[in-house]
This record gives C-alpha cells, sequence and structure tokens, in this order.
C-alpha cells in the first residue's frame, strides 16, 4: 500500500515538474525573443535597403504603421517600418538589418539597441 502511494506521489512530482519547466521555457522565451532578436542583429546582421509600401499594420491600441519588403534570393520579406501613418514618408526607401540565414529576423536599424554602420542611410 505504500509503495503504491509513493509511485502515485513520485509520478505527480514528475507531471508538477514538466509543467513548471514548460511554463518556465514559454515564459523566458516570450521574455528575451525581442532582446535575443537584436542581440543577433547587431552582430550578425546585413544591411539591405528596403522598399516603404503603402500597406499598414496595427496592433490592438497601438497608431498604425507603415510596413516595407525587401527581397533575399527572389524572395520577398516584410517588416514594420516603426513610422506612424500620421508622418509624412520623406523617402520610399529604409535602411534594414536582417539576419541572412534567416531573413524574416529583420528591423530597421534606427529602432536596433545598437546602432548599426550601413551604407544605405
Amino acid at each position: 500500500m505504500k509503495s503504491s502511494t509513493f509511485k502515485r506521489q513520485k509520478i505527480k512530482d514528475k507531471k508538477e515538474n514538466i509543467f513548471l519547466v514548460c511554463f518556465l521555457i514559454i515564459f523566458l522565451g516570450n521574455l528575451f525573443r525581442f532582446q535575443f532578436g537584436d542581440l543577433l542583429l547587431n552582430n550578425f546582421g546585413e544591411c539591405i535597403e528596403a522598399d516603404m509600401t503603402s500597406n499598414l499594420t496595427s496592433t490592438k491600441y497601438v497608431r498604425r504603421t507603415f510596413l516595407y519588403q525587401f527581397d533575399d534570393d527572389s524572395k520577398i520579406y516584410k517588416g514594420n517600418s516603426y513610422i506612424d501613418e500620421t508622418k509624412k514618408l520623406d523617402k520610399n526607401k529604409i535602411c534594414v538589418v536582417y539576419l541572412k540565414a534567416f531573413p524574416s529576423v529583420n528591423k530597421p536599424v534606427k529602432s536596433l539597441s545598437k546602432q548599426v554602420e550601413c551604407g544605405c542611410n
């Protein structure tokens, strides 16, 4: 009788530990996702000149912003320019940093935590 109670408790403890580990992975992954992306872009990113589009994106409770797009190896990638729709677009180009291995990881140069020198500024 003691051994079956002990086994049930052990299984319950394992389930709790698995749940805790999964929760921590998801929580910390979301917490550090943006800082990790910035770190990679700051150190390994390549500059490219992207075209501003008239398309807008919005997130709940945030003003709409313009999108940009660029192509890498004949595939088009898009990103948020963080330029508010109320601001007039001075030019139709923007300098973007992206990871050559993962072009979908990209960001405007001006929005990086550390300024990167690019020839397209």
